[in-house]
């Protein structure tokens, strides 16, 4: 079924990335550029959206370095509303607000990622899906599901989502750092977090509990000895896990994102390190920060919201490290 507006096999303006980029290159931004493509195809499984808004998330360009193939759409998070639905789709209709973190793997094995979300159309499975929060615009809803789902899902292998547990966040300023904030607090949970100095005041305004300037102080010494539950990096930090040991508890668990953030040695008093990868098939999870995001209690700040044609300037000031909360691509 597809409503008004839509015609199956017309063409789209979307973002493509240009090459040549080798395996070991680094991105630039002028190797994106926006041109026009076929309106994607979907499966009986996949609702078709109207993307309304995306964002940029530091992985959007690390992945560009190398790891994604050329003439491909970039793009994980994404905002719009449901233009057609597959005839095996269940739980969306036409005419619906959603929220998606679109990423497929592809090949088999997977190796290479589909993405998609800087686009005025995206394809994607219906259980990558959800209901976009009745209280937040498009620009708000879309820079939410990436960095949303990772920070709850380092949060729950943490085991920290429960009254009295005490957890580290290493990067409170950015985007998966602001949302495990929030999470754990809402919880219940008590949460140390650093960030520099400039931004204290902005993430102890999230209920941090205790903020570290890690220009100024270590938290491996700051906190040694406090017997936390969970360190969650969302930054990578070189040798996380072994600094980890002395702040936390025998069992306790280090989560991480990047896999710098481990150690080569096992680690003492049962202490475990996990790495992981955002689960976007989860949409429980999606759900969950639907409903922490309309009870009040999860909120992410835009830094800025650029067009789909300034693309190249949106990541360019992703890559500039200076960002508090996420950069917005503005879609249709």
């Amino acid at each position: 079924m597809a409503a008004s507006g839509y015609t199956a096999g017309g063409q789209m303006r979307a973002a493509i990335v240009s090459g040549p980029i080798g395996a070991h290159d680094t991105f630039k931004p002028g190797a994106i550029s926006v041109e026009t493509r076929p309106i994607p195809t979907f499966q009986d499984d996949e609702v078709l959206i109207k993307v309304a808004a995306s964002s940029v998330n530091p992985v959007d360009w690390k992945i560009l370095s190398g790891m994604m193939p050329r003439d491909n759409i970039p793009g994980f998070d994404c905002s719009g509303v449901v233009v057609a639905v597959g005839s095996a789709v269940t739980r969306f209709k036409e005419g619906d607000e959603v929220w998606a973190d679109v990423v497929d793997r592809i090949g088999s094995p997977p190796s290479e990622l589909k993405l998609g979300a800087y686009a005025e159309y995206v394809a994607t499975k219906e259980y990558k899906t959800g209901l976009k929060p009745a209280n937040l615009s498009f620009e708000q809803a879309a820079v939410v599901p990436l960095v949303g789902l990772t920070a709850l899902q380092g949060l729950q292998k943490g085991k920290v989502l429960q009254e009295g547990a005490n957890v580290l966040v290493l990067g409170g300023s950015g985007g998966n750092g602001i949302c495990a904030i929030q999470i754990a607090k809402a919880h219940g949970a008590k949460v140390y977090t650093t960030c520099s100095g400039k931004n204290v005041d902005f993430v102890k305004s999230l209920g941090a509990d205790e903020v570290i300037d890690y220009t100024t102080n270590d938290w491996s010494e700051v906190l040694k000895g406090k017997d936390l539950d969970c360190v969650f990096d969302t930054v990578g930090q070189d040798g996380t896990a072994q600094k980890a040991v002395g702040v936390l508890k025998d069992n306790g668990k280090v989560t991480a994102i990047m896999a710098g953030a481990g150690s080569k040695e096992p680690l003492p008093r049962g202490i475990t390190f996990e790495l992981f990868m955002t689960d976007s098939k989860n949409v429980a999870d999606l759900d969950t920060l639907k409903t922490l995001t309309e009870a009040g209690k999860l909120s992410l700040p835009i830094q800025e919201t650029f067009p789909l044609d300034e693309i190249p300037s949106a990541f360019r000031l992703n890559m500039s490290g200076r960002v508090v909360g996420k950069v917005c691509i503005k879609v249709s």
